[in-house]
């Protein structure tokens, strides 16, 4: 059982629901994607963004751990969170499109997929570490 895994399924799984580790080659493929009907947070923080995603019509549910870490849902059809909502682990954030979300993980340091909400701008890294490592 992965601890983390199973706080975002909001059930026990494994690493099998790893569908896709991260690449890093380009801005869609920046983050891991994962086989889950529902998204659960696996932090606490405050959603700073729930917007559409223009590449595909799916959500984008943004959560602020702090000013440094933003903890990122994409790929869902429906969001149950608002903007200014708090979060902690195990809460409901919404329903991935087609059974499958893409969890990106942004930070402070540089790299080459910046993500900008409102006048704050972190980068995407690469997720895996804090999925076997936890947050």
């Amino acid at each position: 059982m992965n601890e983390v895994l199973s706080t975002l399924a909001g059930r026990e799984v494994d690493e099998s629901i790893i569908e896709q580790g991260f690449i890093g080659s380009s801005q869609q493929n920046a983050g891991c994607f994962i086989k889950v009907p529902t998204v659960h947070s696996i932090s606490e923080g405050i959603v700073i963004a729930d917007e559409k995603d223009p590449s595909d019509s799916t959500r984008i549910v943004t959560v602020e751990v702090d000013s440094q870490h933003w903890i990122r849902y994409c790929r869902l059809c429906a969001s149950s969170k608002f903007v200014g909502a708090k979060t902690k682990p195990g809460d409901l954030i919404g329903f991935s499109d087609k059974g499958l979300m893409k969890l990106e993980y942004c930070t402070a340091e540089k790299s080459q997929f910046p993500v900008r909400i409102i006048r704050n701008q972190l980068y995407k890294q690469d997720p895996t570490p804090i999925i076997f490592g936890g947050m």
